[in-house]
């Protein structure tokens, strides 16, 4: 993913929150969905959610709890050399097992054609302290 450096942070913000609406997720090894990936597409209106197809089971924890995807990669969008990601999400790993009201945490990786970021899923109880903690 990438994006200029000279963007006002509230350009960046717009330009990563359009970039991510057309990007899609996956989930690899989520609680209660086995030993598998689990992939997400954007809904663009209430007709596209009823029909979308669906490809892996939506493991439960996503019904029950309040879900956080987090990266290290390419800090506001700006495209960082592979090596410096890898080290920012071990990093990055390390402080979320360090949670202790993450009721669990599972990889991730957002993507598109163009780009791939790898991340992590924190899952919490109760959604306003997750996003305090987050």
């Amino acid at each position: 993913m990438s994006s200029s450096s000279s963007l006002p942070n509230d350009d960046k913000e717009s330009e990563l929150r359009e970039l991510w609406a057309t990007s899609y997720d996956g989930w690899i090894d989520a609680p209660g969905a086995g030993e598998s990936i689990v992939y997400f597409r954007p809904a663009k209106n209430d007709a596209d959610v009823k029909s979308a197809q669906t490809f892996g089971d939506v493991p439960p924890i996503a019904r029950t709890q309040y879900l956080f995807a987090v990266t290290a990669h390419n800090p506001m969008g700006v495209e960082t050399l592979a090596e410096r990601n890898r080290r920012a999400n071990d990093a990055l790993l390390e402080d979320l097992k360090r949670i202790p009201n993450a009721t669990a945490t599972w990889e991730s990786f957002g993507f598109s054609a163009e780009w791939r970021e790898d991340g992590y899923v924190c899952a919490f109880e109760d959604g306003e302290e997750g996003r305090e903690t987050m």
